[in-house]
């Protein structure tokens, strides 16, 4: 009997382990964030106002996307992304920018907790 429930707690203890690096190896796919944009900024092909927006990380097929929505669930611009780890668990969330033009254009996203880089 000692020995099945030894069987038993070792075989959970597995896939408790493969449940938790599969949870964080799926590069945060299906999770909303939140961001900030504390000025107007191109993301992807629009211009979307300064103002707090809902981030959906996506697959289609083996395409990243990321849709930017308003507070109010409307979808305002949607993305391929690319993942770049970051070697260890970021402490903050980080909106990189740069500027083409008169355009401040959103190129990456790295989210407070996660171990890669979302780059447009």
């Amino acid at each position: 009997m000692t020995k099945k429930i030894a069987v038993i707690a070792i075989i959970a203890l597995f896939i408790a382990g493969v449940a938790a690096f599969a949870a964080d190896s799926n590069f945060g796919v299906g999770k909303t964030r939140t961001i900030t944009l504390s000025s107007d900024a191109k993301v992807g092909d629009q211009v979307l106002p300064a103002g707090d927006y809902k981030v959906l990380h996506l697959m289609e097929g083996t395409e990243h996307i990321m849709v930017f929505k308003s507070t109010n669930n409307t979808e305002k611009a949607r993305v391929h992304c690319t993942m770049t780890e970051l070697g260890k668990k970021s402490d903050q969330t980080q909106a990189e920018f740069k500027t083409v033009g008169n355009e401040r254009v959103l190129t990456g996203l790295v989210f407070s907790g996660d171990t890669y880089r979302h780059s447009f």
